[in-house]
């Protein structure tokens, strides 16, 4: 599933050639919580999705991100799933990264009838320095498998 960001704090939400790692460009915070989110529907994307759920069959929604500290400054990052009735997967939270270029793989797996959610992440440095030295954010990404 492809789709536009919606970038809910502008502050520090900039794409940023990566220091050094497994791509060449990703989006770094700052020392302002940058927040971001994607709403999604899969029913856009697989109009039968729901005639299959409600034969009782489950959605394995597998989600993966690379993050990474700035060298010099201590950061953060959360991630979540929101879905449309309002309740929460919480897939990343208080992830405090120390001051390295060491990038960190994170995932989760579960299974899920909900078929309408929005993705959220944030970071920030916790460090509170003005300009770029919050978390580097890489190809976050969810998976959705029958």
């Amino acid at each position: 599933v492809t789709g536009d960001w919606k970038i809910e704090k502008r502050i520090g939400c900039n794409e940023f050639p990566v220091e050094a790692g497994p791509a060449k460009a990703n989006t770094v915070t700052s020392y302002m919580a940058c927040r971001r989110s994607q709403d999604i529907n899969l029913a856009a994307c697989f109009p039968d999705i729901g005639t299959l759920l409600d034969r009782g069959f489950k959605l394995r929604v597998t989600w993966k991100v690379w993050v990474a500290p700035r060298y010099d400054c201590k950061s953060e990052y959360h991630a979540k799933l929101v879905y449309q009735n309002g309740s929460e997967v919480v897939l990343a939270k208080n992830v405090n990264l120390a001051a390295g270029k060491e990038w960190v793989y994170l995932s989760n797996t579960f299974y899920t009838k909900e078929i309408i959610f929005s993705y959220h992440e944030m970071g920030k440095d916790r460090q509170f320095w003005a300009g770029h030295y919050g978390v580097k954010i890489l190809n976050p990404k969810l998976t959705v498998k029958l």
